[in-house]
Formats: C-alpha cells, sequence, structure tokens
C-alpha cells in the first residue's frame, strides 16, 4: 500500500495507549567522543546549547541496546546521533529510560528527543515534529514456529495477536483491521510480546523484519515470519513543537541530509542490518510523496 494511502488510512483510526516499553538498567559510561550516557531521565533539563539529550531504552536489538559490558550503548540509533553530535558540535547525552518516560520527557523538556526505531504516525505528528527518516522498516508477523496454519494476515481473524501496550503497531493493525476481527492484547514490552507467542497465549505479533533474526538469535525464541510484510514503518526522532525544539530538529535534519549525501548513514545501517533502507522501495516511495 502507498505511504500516503497509509497516512490517510492512519487518521481514520489512530488511537494510542498511554504508556511504552522496554525499559532497562541506565548507566553512566561515555559511549563516544561526542556522546555520554545518563541515568538523570526523570531529573536534568534540556537547556544547554551545547547539548543534545537524547531518551533511548537500551533494550532494542540492534537500534538501542547494550553491550556485553552491560554498560555502553550500541546500535543504529546511537551510531546516528553519535555521528549527528560530530556534525554539528553538540556533546549527544543519551539518557537511557522506557519511551514512556522518553515522551513523557519530551513534553517536560528534559530531553530533546528520543530513539528506539521510532516510526512517525498521524497521531504521534500531532503533538511532535519529526525528524526527516533515516529508517524504513517492514514489518511482519510471527508465529509458533510450528504453526503451519497461519500463512497469512487474513488467517488471524478471530484469533489474538500481541502488541506493545503503545507502539506505532497500534494504529497499523486498525487500518489493516478496521472491523476488529482480530483480537488485541497488549504487553509491556518486545520480548514479553514475542515470549507470548512462543507459549501460545497468543497466536501472532508484528515484527519488525530488518531485526528479526538478530532477536530470535539473542532470546533464543523459536517464532518465524509469515507471508508479506503488512506495513512498513517510517522511522525519525521526534521533537517538541517548541523553539528549541524546532532549531535543534533543523540542525539534526542538515546533518541527516548530509550523512545521507555522503554515504555515512548508508555504512552505519549496512554495518548492523546488512541493507540500505533508504534504497527501497519505501523510501523512495516516501520521498515521492513528500515531494508532491
Amino acid at each position: 500500500m502507498k505511504i500516503k494511502k497509509w497516512i490517510a488510512s492512519l487518521l481514520a483510526v489512530c488511537a494510542l495507549a498511554a504508556v511504552f516499553s522496554g525499559c532497562s538498567n541506565p548507566s553512566s559510561t561515555p559511549s563516544g567522543s561526542s556522546s555520554s550516557t545518563s541515568s538523570e531521565g526523570q531529573s536534568g533539563t534540556a537547556e544547554d546549547e551545547n547539548v543534545i539529550r537524547v531518551a533511548t531504552a537500551g533494550s532494542y536489538p540492534m537500534f538501542t541496546q547494550l553491550k556485553e559490558d552491560g554498560e555502553t550503548l550500541e546500535g543504529i540509533d546511537i551510531e546516528v546521533w553519535e555521528e549527528i553530535g560530530r556534525r554539528t558540535g553538540k556533546e549527544i547525552v543519551f539518557v537511557v529510560e522506557n519511551l514512556d518516560a522518553a515522551f513523557g520527557d519530551i513534553d517536560a523538556g528534559r530531553v530533546d528527543s528520543a530513539a528506539k526505531q521510532i516510526s512517525i504516525t498521524p497521531t504521534r505528528q500531532e503533538k511532535y515534529n519529526f525528524s526527516e527518516p533515516y529508517f524504513f522498516s517492514p514489518y511482519r508477523m510471527v508465529v509458533q514456529e510450528s504453526n503451519n496454519e497461519i500463512t497469512k494476515f487474513e488467517d488471524l481473524y478471530g484469533k489474538k495477536i500481541a502488541l506493545e501496550t503503545v507502539s506505532a503497531a497500534h494504529e497499523y493493525i486498525k487500518a489493516l483491521d478496521p472491523e476488529g476481527k482480530i483480537e488485541i492484547l497488549t504487553f509491556p514490552s518486545d520480548l514479553t510480546m514475542l515470549q507470548e507467542v512462543e507459549a501460545g497465549r497468543v497466536d501472532a505479533a508484528p515484527y519488525a523484519e530488518p531485526v528479526l533474526d538478530y532477536a530470535m538469535k539473542q532470546s533464543g525464541l523459536h517464532l518465524k515470519p509469515i507471508g508479506d510484510p503488512i506495513y512498513t514503518e517510517v522511522n525519525a526522532f521526534p521533537f517538541a513543537k517548541t523553539e528549541r525544539g524546532d532549531r535543534i530538529r533543523a540542525e539534526v535534519d542538515k546533518a541527516l541530509a548530509e550523512m545521507k549525501a555522503d554515504g555515512t548513514l548508508s555504512e552505519i545501517c549496512i554495518k548492523w542490518c546488512g541493507f540500505d533502507p533508504m534504497l527501497s522501495d519505501a523510501a523512495k516511495e516516501y520521498e515521492a510523496s513528500q515531494a508532491k
């Protein structure tokens, strides 16, 4: 389905719950020459003009995760922000917290942005301004490895699926299933969601195709994707609709444009997921829709 059609469909059905998931223990170890990690999520303020504070979960495979030392952040989101720091001359301070707290801290001005493969949706656009996209993520439904009865999305009618408590998936699934034929159960994290599928308490769950194999290896779960991708997320960084938020977003957009032009963004993505999302059909479709 075309990106513009997705947005139109989602505007009619957007509804999000109130809590994000994915929390890990905060750390305070520097993760690069232009970045550091903080645990001050609820007490700090984002006022220093030389600092950009970015909330991140530190628990999402390939995008924002902790190294084996349990302290140092790594992943696509982390490396993209570190490069933004180098290009803008700003110190990037990562605040490790779950995304419920992250969006609350953006609202309160305690952080400037958030990073966890965050999707642009109509509901979120009502409250936040987004940077230019840096990734495009196709999602597929996953089921138990032994399940041969569910082979496509329509097979889920009358069955149960798992979603994170608040994620962009709620809007996409409601657009795909406007009559509510599928029962939705919510869980506090993407790992819990997948564990419920493997345990057979729900029948399926949507998951980002680029990180699925990695997540299966890391978790030891035995799940498999079915059918074609059911939707593609457009991933970007959210900012408050404030003077400071607009100013930082403009700096971030300039850095991202440079990273796309000189191949740095491609290198980061290929390093972690083996392909360049900016060359995908979804990326080309999005660019074409924005040019109109």
